[in-house]
């Protein structure tokens, strides 16, 4: 044991043995409130060897997990981040964040915002807080076999009471997100929607504009009205029996969907436009894209179609593009909409400065391509004023620092990041579907487009 601590001691010293505190308020609840995050810095291979084999000696019963690179031991992420935010985001170690670095409270949020509602005992899939050693695992099939990541060690399988963090005062959660269809709700047309059973346990059903309900428990049957067309929701409250004789009430987050012919359309795609180029256009709708709908797209006189599919249609301009726009009218189940759109213009200096973004719509990341020519053209989109004229010809280089923001549609901020380069990719971490705005500058040209977060 002497000469274990002595190495480890030794490794500590000689390996910068801190934690990096590049902290992005980029993590979000299920229903949307930010939690801390932090992206640390990875220790070392022969401390993730030390790691992995001395905690594996203390517990021989458990089964340590792979994280990175046929390793266990990884300071990427903790317990929190595992248990409440990776887990969660179906992209997990992709989604790799220490939660709870500076405030170990900061994963409790998960617990009262109405993300989750804490039950009586253990059920599968859940979530499990030790409040006797700040520590949270997720739930396996089997009763009393937790997953669970122990600080910067190993990643975990294990009995519940086989942990350094006590046996005491564990408490159980389970995630009260609804389940069901988020296409369109069709005129006069009835859908289910329903919530995880919790025994002993009551619910309270929420639905917006344009809905009659029936409840049932842990299910409730909507009906759309014969006329209304617009944006819906769906939400429940459930008062949980907890020890004690206590009651634990939580509002889920809204399920949202739409219901009857569309009226609100985003379309998504380059705004500002080069000659002899290739364009793709996407039409947007809350619930996504369904096969039940047809698209009927309107361009400017002289481009041409090169292809449409499901959603999207790509269109070239010819040598001489026109000013107009490009829109869309979609039917569905309940008539056909108006047509919406998006303004197309020709811009100056073409081969110049400017950015692009793929894949869109995307998932989990997007790709940030600057054109790097000697002319200065970062052309505003249709959110901005500014012309290409007020831009001075500048030379660029690989060391021009970019500011990337992304914003909501109704404009609020939801992260910034520092790249530099002419190519770049920027995580979408935690982003739910919808229409968002990416801004780029260099800090004297800013520049604009819209984004379509989509992940299925």
């Amino acid at each position: 044991m002497k000469k274990n601590l002595l190495f480890l001691i030794f490794l500590i010293l000689n390996n910068h043995y801190c934690l990096s505190q590049d902290t992005e308020f980029d993590v979000y609840t299920p229903k949307g409130n930010p939690v801390t995050a932090w992206v640390m810095e990875e220790q070392n291979s022969a401390i993730r060897d030390y790691f992995d084999s001395y905690y594996s000696s203390l517990y021989p019963q458990n089964t340590k997990m792979t994280t990175y690179d046929n390793k266990s031991s990884t300071r990427r992420f903790n317990c929190h981040g595992y248990a409440w935010y990776m887990t969660e985001t179906g992209m997990l170690f992709n989604s790799a964040r220490w939660i709870g670095y500076l405030a170990t409270t900061d994963e409790d949020v998960y617990m009262s915002d109405g993300s989750y509602v804490r039950v009586a005992s253990e059920m599968y899939p859940g979530k499990v807080s030790w409040g006797s050693g700040d520590h949270s695992a997720v739930t396996t099939y089997t009763q009393g076999v937790f997953i669970s990541k122990w600080n910067e060690y190993p990643l975990f399988r294990h009995n519940w009471n086989n942990t350094p963090y006590g046996n005491t005062n564990l408490r159980y959660y389970v995630s009260t997100m609804i389940n069901g269809e988020k296409t369109v709700l069709c005129n006069s047309s009835s859908r289910n929607y329903t919530v995880r059973y919790i025994p002993n346990a009551t619910y309270s059903w929420t639905v917006g504009s344009g809905l009659t309900k029936v409840e049932n428990g842990n299910m409730v049957t909507v009906t759309a009205s014969p006329s209304y067309s617009g944006s819906s929701f769906v939400e429940v409250t459930i008062t949980s029996p907890i020890g004690g004789g206590q009651n634990d009430i939580k509002t889920s987050p809204r399920f949202e969907f739409w219901v009857g012919s569309f009226s609100s359309i985003y379309v998504t795609g380059q705004s500002s436009i080069c000659p002899n180029s290739i364009y793709t256009y996407t039409a947007d709708v809350l619930g996504g894209y369904s096969s039940s709908y047809s698209y009927t797209w309107t361009y400017p006189s002289n481009w041409y179609i090169n292809s449409q599919y499901q959603n999207t249609v790509t269109l070239q301009t010819p040598s001489s593009p026109n000013y107009g726009t490009v829109r869309v009218s979609i039917t569905n189940c309940s008539g056909t909409s108006g047509y919406s759109g998006i303004t197309v213009y020709p811009r100056s200096g073409c081969g110049g400065r400017f950015f692009s973004i793929y894949p869109n719509p995307a998932s989990d990341n997007v790709t940030i391509n600057i054109d790097n020519t000697n002319t200065s053209d970062f052309v505003n989109s249709e959110n901005f004023t500014q012309s290409a004229s007020d831009l001075a010809p500048e030379k660029i280089n690989e060391s021009t620092n970019y500011t990337i923001k992304i914003y909501d549609k109704q404009g609020s901020l939801l992260s910034t990041k520092i790249r530099s380069g002419f190519n770049f990719n920027v995580p979408l971490i935690n982003m739910f579907d919808g229409v968002y705005i990416i801004e780029v500058s260099d800090g004297k040209n800013s520049s604009r487009q819209q984004l379509i977060v989509k992940h299925n």
